[in-house]
């Protein structure tokens, strides 16, 4: 007779094949590692890649792009970091083609090649008339070896820096690279900027940033599910034009975790945890965005998202934006499934207005797919983009006040077009937003043309 052990094994196997798991080979802690596999009845919805915009950037447009390279790029055999970089600075430069739109943000994750040769991004101290600025993070509690940077472009010809999170000089106008020596850094200790050390060390002028608190990472760490290093940054810009003030914020969030019952095939329940929540539950990744009900998602602790891992990245957002600014979330959400509204990972009502690309003037599911960028995952014959992690979202505060008697009262915030990614998992990528890198993990760009109306004057 088998051991009980062995049965267990086999139970969850097949409850693994049932629920459309995929069981790809993992990544060290500190990486996103590969994201959840889509159920097949979604992959139907839709076959052509996301359409390209033609038309010119409307003046009162915001154009913001996301990417995010993954560690092996640069860092791997056949990776073209050198053509990542490229594909990051044309984004940042300013283009002699009239048609061409220039970008107002541009965030990158997970950017560390180690390869000396590769060109700067963006606002090296080398190129000081660079027109655009930065501020940068870095997430890397709990670990000695491994850090995760994020870094977020602004257009300085268009926006004033209103504020910026983390607070810290040291993050500015800054792309933090292997082998994170450039101070400010140490931050195995902390989760956000103001954390108090074990060693008591409280001064707050460093760029430590991740989404999770220390108290979830143990808990993660309890329940077999380490949380890696997971980073964000903000930036609060008034547009030089009109005034009008957005807060963006970008960066990458855990994989989501699912509380499933598993039974061996005597009938007993088992599970792989035992801290935080009632047996027979086992907390498992990947399943609770590849379904339409978030309702087996394990919340962070704070219970204002069904993300776990995210206590931090929820409040201090809400603080630091404030309810009277329009909002821009750019990140890699490891959500698996396209047809999972970004709405639903928060629970906390400051995000219940959080929209997708243009989902309210939407009616059909095609429609409000969100694209499939998640990963170039051909190294262990997972495919490629079979997952709609990456996303730029946008919330409309409630004010749209500029403080000095200027508002936009009737036009709020949204997305015109998102662009990028495929619109069914496998499906063909745009041409001028292909992975880039070549490289295993690596997430596929994308682009949102935001509508930001200018402010009008009160009489």
């Amino acid at each position: 007779m088998p051991s009980t052990a062995l049965l267990a094994v086999a139970a969850f196997v097949l409850v693994a094949l049932a629920l459309g798991l995929g069981l790809g080979l993992g990544l060290p802690s500190s990486s996103a590692g590969s994201c959840a596999d889509p159920a097949a009845n979604n992959a139907a919805s839709a076959s052509t890649n996301t359409a390209v915009r033609t038309s010119k950037k409307a003046a009162d447009e915001v154009l913001a792009v996301w990417y995010k390279p993954h560690y092996q790029c640069g860092a791997e055999a056949g990776s073209t970091p050198d053509e990542a970089a490229a594909f990051v600075n044309a984004q940042l430069s300013y283009p002699d083609d009239e048609d061409m739109p220039t970008r107002d943000f541009v965030g990158v994750s997970e950017w560390a090649p180690t390869t000396p040769v590769i060109p700067p991004l963006g606002n090296n101290p080398a190129h000081p008339t660079n027109p655009y600025g930065s501020v940068a993070a870095i997430c890397g509690y709990g670990s000695d070896q491994y850090k995760t940077p994020v870094v977020l472009f602004h257009d300085r010809r268009r926006w004033d820096v209103v504020g910026r999170y983390p607070p810290s000089q040291l993050c500015v106008d800054r792309v933090f690279l292997p082998p994170w020596d450039q101070g400010g850094l140490d931050c195995a200790d902390r989760t956000a900027p103001t954390d108090v050390t074990s060693t008591g060390d409280t001064n707050p002028d460093n760029c430590c940033s991740c989404t999770y608190s220390a108290e979830e990472y143990k808990v993660g760490n309890d329940w077999g599910q380490n949380l890696g290093q997971r980073p964000w940054v903000a930036g609060i810009y008034r547009r030089k034009a009109d005034g009008r003030e957005v807060c963006v914020v970008a960066g990458e969030f855990p994989h989501p975790l699912a509380n499933v019952t598993l039974w061996d095939l005597n009938g007993q329940p088992t599970w792989s945890s035992s801290g935080g929540q009632e047996e027979p539950y086992t907390i498992m990744p990947y399943v609770c965005t590849t379904q339409y009900s978030p309702s087996v998602c394990v919340p962070n602790l704070e219970g204002t998202s069904v993300v776990f891992g995210t206590d931090v990245f929820v409040r201090t957002v809400k603080d630091f934006c404030g309810d009277e600014r329009d909002i821009i979330i750019m990140a890699d959400t490891n959500v698996g499934m396209g047809d999972f509204p970004s709405s639903k990972m928060f629970t906390d009502p400051f995000y219940s207005a959080l929209v997708d690309n243009n989902t309210q003037e939407h009616g059909t599911q095609a429609e409000d797919l969100q694209p499939y960028t998640c990963c170039n995952d051909t190294s262990y014959d997972g495919g490629m983009n079979r997952y709609a992690s990456d996303r730029i979202m946008v919330l409309s505060g409630n004010g749209k006040n500029d403080n000095n008697g200027s508002s936009s009262s009737s036009s709020s915030i949204k997305v015109n077009d998102l662009e990028g990614g495929s619109v069914a998992p496998g499906g063909s990528l745009p041409d001028d937003l292909p992975y880039v890198c070549h490289a295993s993990q690596e997430h596929a760009p994308v682009r949102a043309y935001i509508s930001l109306p200018a402010l009008e004057k009160e009489e």
